[in-house]
């Protein structure tokens, strides 16, 4: 733009000497363009007088004579003709531009002067944009330095975890890769390389899904209907099969827009190994217990079978110590029948049977524990209750667990209720119908459970303590109940009861409509 400029001024006014001074923001001076002589580091004071006045000041052979009157010095050697334009923008004043004629010279012309004025006037606006495109340039640099600076803080820290992080933007090409994954991938991959559909496998996706992702991806712009949940496979890391966790979600911009997605990989072998010695030893001490126990409870018989009658005593303390052998057991058998089914097995042997009769067994056998407690226990049978398909030995099970579980956490005073309905809607799988089955509802008067607890309550070992209440137990009883319910096709689950504690409910398929076989 300066050699422009001054090529400009040189094709229409004739002068021995061109300077174009800029002043910088803390007031500093510096001569881009000059022709003639060398540069100096100051302006004379013919520049600085247009820079401090901000007006043109034309100087000849007339009246240069007056400028030490003024205090200004006259320029060595003395010019026979020198003009100084200002440079200025809309908010300051940014230079001065000069022209000046040696002793032989003649004055500028009018003309010249407004072609000079002109000349500047364009100067000043180039001058600034320029200077604007220079900052902006800077800026940006200083930004992307900073941002590739930020990369590869980012890059260093996923060298640096133990799990594989993997990203692809909307295009499904990679945006991060860390070595982890590099190493699940078996590849070489790089940011801005397509991932693979033959990486599906090592990613636990079939390539089927991970080519659907891909394409959801690429064709919205929102997050793809993929649920965000860990899905564990096996894989091959070299010749040594592994365990794999993959979680992954979304990337979202502030306002919702798609920007990519994530995946974690999180090597679980050593967890899972532990998992499984874990569930062999339960299972072995499990099976180990249930011998013992056998033996007391035979032994506890054949004692009280021969002990006279007038010993009533004793027949009461050898009953008490029947039936806690009984609970001990019952423990025992729903440990062993979680394990079963946690492993697939089949456990239950259903056949048609009465919830309602069942129940009302149930009930009679923990009034004695009601009694003590002080609770009133009660059990309301609705009429016409329809059988069921069940295994009557494990609902049995149920059953005590759930009311048992209701006496514990109902203070003194209270009521326990178990009621026993028609099913209002068929339950069982679509493959094979049922007719309309039962509902148990067994509510109580104790503290209730928090709604954001109620869906873990049937967690293995999980335990409430609402109201400060006594705990006992394992913590397996409702786990059982649920899978027990479960295994039967039925559904359970627990509400707020009427009376501000909890409701626990379940429901049992009917018999099953061997017609539409």
């Amino acid at each position: 733009m300066i050699e422009r400029t001054q090529q400009q001024v040189n094709d229409l006014i004739l002068a021995d000497q061109f300077a174009l001074w800029l002043r910088g923001e803390q007031g500093t001076w510096q001569n881009v363009a000059a022709v003639g002589e060398k540069r100096p580091f100051s302006p004379d004071d013919f520049t600085q007088w247009v820079a401090d006045h901000g007006r043109i000041l034309e100087l000849n052979g007339r009246n240069i004579a007056f400028a030490p009157r003024h205090g200004l010095t006259i320029p060595q050697p003395p010019p026979q003709a020198w003009l100084g334009v200002p440079l200025t923008t809309a908010e300051r004043l940014i230079g001065v531009m000069v022209l000046q004629r040696g002793q032989d010279g003649q004055r500028f012309s009018r003309w010249s002067r407004e072609l000079f004025v002109a000349i500047a006037n364009q100067a000043s606006a180039a001058i600034q944009n320029a200077r604007l495109y220079g900052e902006t340039v800077r800026l940006y640099n200083l930004t992307d330095e900073a941002l590739a600076q930020r990369l590869r803080q980012l890059q260093a820290l996923l060298n640096s975890i133990q799990e594989g992080v993997l990203m692809l933007d909307c295009q499904g090409q990679v945006v991060l890769v860390n070595p982890m994954a590099l190493t699940l991938l078996g590849s070489r991959l790089q940011p801005g390389d397509l991932l693979p559909t033959a990486a599906a496998v090592r990613l636990g996706y079939t390539e089927a899904d991970l080519g659907q992702l891909v394409r959801q991806l690429t064709a919205v712009s929102t997050s793809p209907t993929v649920p965000e949940t860990a899905v564990v496979y096996q894989t091959m890391l070299g010749t040594t099969s592994r365990t794999i966790e993959r979680s992954e979600a979304p990337v979202l911009s502030e306002d919702g827009q798609l920007l990519g997605w994530l995946m974690l990989f999180r090597d679980v072998t050593a967890d899972h190994e532990l998992a499984e010695r874990r569930a062999d030893l339960t299972r072995m001490i499990v099976h180990d217990l249930r011998n013992p126990i056998t033996t007391i409870l035979s032994n506890l018989n054949l004692a009280s079978n021969q002990l006279p009658v007038p010993l009533s005593n004793a027949q009461e303390l050898l009953d008490d110590a029947r039936q806690a052998s009984l609970d001990m057991l019952d423990m025992v058998d729903s440990l062993m029948d979680i394990n079963r089914m946690e492993a697939g097995q089949a456990v239950i042997d259903p056949d048609a049977m009465s919830l309602g009769r069942l129940a009302q067994t149930v009930v009679e056998r923990l009034q004695p524990l009601a009694q003590r407690q002080n609770i009133c226990l009660r059990l309301e049978l609705a009429v016409a209750i329809p059988p069921v398909w069940a295994d009557e030995e494990m609902v049995r099970r149920v059953l005590v667990n759930l009311l048992d579980n209701a006496l514990k956490f109902t203070p003194a005073g209270g009521e326990v209720v178990c009621r026993v309905e028609p099913a209002e809607t068929a339950v069982g799988p679509v493959e094979a119908p049922h007719e309309p089955g039962a509902c148990c509802l067994i509510s109580d008067t104790g503290p209730g459970i928090p709604a954001t607890i109620r869906e873990l309550v049937f967690d293995r070992y999980m335990r409430t303590n609402q109201g400060g209440a006594q705990v006992r137990g394992t913590g397996l009883g409702l786990t059982f109940c649920k899978m027990t319910v479960e295994a039967h096709n039925g559904r359970i689950w627990v509400e707020e009861s009427a009376n501000g504690g909890s409701c626990f409910i379940f429901t049992l398929p009917g018999i099953p409509v061997f017609g539409n076989q």
